[in-house]
C-alpha cells in the first residue's frame, strides 16, 4: 500500500481484529461496536522473529473500550510485542486508551 490512508485504514482494521480476538480469548464480550482511530503512528520499524520478517509501529489511538495497562494485544506479544499503555491527555477528563 502506498497511499497513507490506505496504510491507516488497513492498522485501525487490524487493530479492532485484535482486540477481538483479545476479548474473545479472555471471554470478554464487547457488546457495541469498536469505534477505533489511529492519531499518529510513527514509520516502521523492521525486526526478525525465528525466522520471519516483521514490520512493527508505535500508534497512538483512540477507542471507545478500555484497556489496562500493559495488556499485549497482536502477534508476538511473548515476545514484548504489541504492549499498551494508557496515555493521560488530560489529568482532570482521566485517561484516553492509546
Amino acid at each position: 500500500m502506498t497511499a497513507l490512508s490506505d496504510r491507516i485504514a488497513f492498522l485501525e482494521k487490524t487493530l479492532t481484529s485484535n482486540i477481538l480476538s483479545f476479548a474473545k480469548g479472555i471471554e470478554w464480550t464487547i457488546d457495541k461496536q469498536i469505534e477505533l482511530k489511529i492519531l499518529d503512528f510513527r514509520e516502521p520499524r523492521t525486526g526478525n522473529l525465528n525466522t520471519n520478517d516483521l514490520i512493527g509501529f508505535n500508534i497512538n489511538f483512540i477507542a471507545n473500550v478500555f484497556f489496562p495497562n500493559f495488556i499485549g494485544m497482536g502477534k508476538a506479544v511473548i515476545k514484548g510485542n504489541g504492549i499498551i499503555r494508557q496515555k493521560r491527555t488530560d489529568q482532570n477528563n482521566g485517561p484516553d486508551t492509546k
